[in-house]
């Protein structure tokens, strides 16, 4: 039996970001919170708390599925089936309660491509999922086009749909995060610092669009004291920002000062990232580099 991996998109160890919005309790930040520490065994009993309180709340119920996703991602293969279930569970109750629960039904386009029948996946609600986002937000309709197209393998496709989300909306962070990476990887960096400037020009003092002007920074070479200075302006800032990884802030923080030549910084760094989050093979492979240099 195969459980897969949920690629669900406001994982926060993930590119993306998960919305303001969906944390707006003391409760689901303090879930945020555990999730950004990898405690996931303690985030479950938090949201789960959380539902218990509150069971109108289409926020618990949202939060309570994201825990069980990393869970499916991170347990035994004899506790996934179990986790699978609770994410769909979790996140259909989400959508129930709150019609304009976008992220709930993204969630669950994903799980439905990704999860065997088995688990409950059910490709052919996907479709009905798609319309529903469409009708409460045109952009988020074109960037689950793009989840569903980028799971399909059709990365020309989903790029396509991530590019009509951005022109629709330049400071959707979710859209511009999954661009910043995929044009990274074509290295094409100048193109994808277009996107974020577009943002920018809208929320200039919003720090996940700035965020990825950091990232850009540290792949591209271009502004590394602006992208080291707001790398430290997000480690700083209280409370920490939700949907950004902070073992990407230290990572990214670690491949400027590389790049100014500050190697001792860059490779603290580096191990301040594997620290938090040791599953980011190119960090390892990265301070290996540098340690050998």
């Amino acid at each position: 039996m195969r459980i897969t991996t949920f690629v669900i998109a406001i994982l926060l160890t993930s590119a993306a970001s998960a919305q303001s919005k969906l944390a707006t309790t003391a409760a689901s930040q303090e879930v945020v919170k555990l999730m950004q520490a990898q405690a996931f065994d303690a985030a479950l009993e938090k949201a789960q708390a959380q539902v218990d309180s509150n069971q109108s709340s289409a926020e618990a119920y949202y939060w309570l599925g994201a825990v069980n996703g990393r869970l499916a991602q991170t347990s035994s293969i004899f506790s996934k089936l179990g986790y699978a279930k609770a994410v769909r569970s979790a996140f259909e109750r989400s959508a129930a309660i709150d019609p304009k629960q976008i992220e709930a039904r993204i969630g669950l386009i994903q799980f439905h491509l990704q999860a065997p029948g088995l688990a409950g996946g059910d490709e052919d609600l996907v479709p009905g999922l798609v319309q529903q986002i469409a009708a409460v937000d045109v952009g988020a309709g074109y960037r689950a086009q793009a989840i569903v197209k980028q799971i399909g393998k059709d990365p020309a496709g989903a790029q396509a749909m991530y590019r009509k989300a951005l022109a629709f909306n330049p400071t959707d962070v979710d859209a511009l995060a999954v661009m910043v990476g995929l044009l990274s990887n074509e290295k094409k960096v100048a193109e994808a610092e277009t996107l974020v400037l577009a943002g920018l020009a809208k929320e200039p003092s919003n720090l996940k669009i700035q965020y990825q002007k950091a990232k850009c920074a540290a792949l591209g070479g271009t502004d590394l004291d602006g992208g080291l200075a707001i790398l430290n302006t997000v480690l700083a800032a209280k409370p920490a920002v939700e949907g950004i990884s902070i073992a990407g802030v230290h990572w990214r923080r670690g491949q400027i000062l590389a790049r100014l030549g500050r190697k001792a910084e860059a490779i603290q760094a580096l191990e301040r990232s594997q620290e938090l989050d040791a599953s980011i093979k190119e960090v390892k492979a990265e301070l290996a580099l540098m340690r050998k240099s």
